[in-house]
Order: structure tokens, then sequence, then C-alpha cells
């Protein structure tokens, strides 16, 4: 969230979050096609694009990593935020009528919902 600095100490250094956290997609990408930061997927409300996991509701500048078994941290800087989602179901995906795109969609969504509710 605060890009390596913990209690007025750089843990990590600030560059490895700058480039993470911003566009590192080749300019060839489709405009269609989400960008990423290195395995950040980014909201950013400039350019659509058909196929994005973060939700509607969440707002530019926050980003999101994912898990192979379904698990997500979510970073919202708008709202110094972060939340993070642990599931642990790697049989999922073999329901035919799971939508994971919806799912994780939801969760961003949810999570803006109950930040607005809280302030």
């Amino acid at each position: 969230m605060n890009k390596g600095l913990m209690d007025g100490k750089q843990i990590l250094p600030k560059e490895v979050f700058d480039l993470s956290t911003t566009i590192q997609s080749p300019g060839s990408v489709e405009l269609k096609l989400p960008k990423f930061g290195f395995f950040w997927w980014l909201k950013d409300n400039k350019v659509f694009c058909d196929y994005n996991e973060l939700g509607a509701e969440l707002p530019e500048g926050s980003y999101q990593i994912l898990g192979a078994s379904g698990c997500a941290c979510l970073v919202i800087p708008k709202y110094n935020a972060v939340a993070v989602r642990m599931y642990n179901s790697l049989y999922t995906y073999e329901n035919k009528n799971f939508d994971h795109i919806e799912d994780i969609q939801t969760f961003g969504n949810l999570v803006v919902k109950e930040i607005k509710l809280q302030q």
C-alpha cells in the first residue's frame, strides 16, 4: 500500500512497486485486452477493455493479483485499503457454470461497496 515504506523506513525498493503498478504490457497489445504491471491487473479507466478482472466499481489506480486457487490481493489506493480473499478451491473451475471473471469482479465491487458504507 505504501510502496514498501513502513514506519518511516523503506523496507523494499519503491521502484519495485512503481514498476509493478504501472502498465508494463507491450504497446502492441490490443486496446480491448487488459493491461498489466508485473503480474498485477491494473485498473485504467482511460482504456476500456472487454476482459478485465477488476470490477467496474473499483476506482482508477486500483490493482490486484490473483492466485491459482482463487485467492486475491486487491489494493485500492484511493481508499487506502487492501483486501485479501483467501479462497482455496482448485476445483471450482471444473464447474462449467462458474464464471471466474464475474466472481472476481464481484469481490472487488463488494469491497468498494463496504468501504463506502463505512465512510
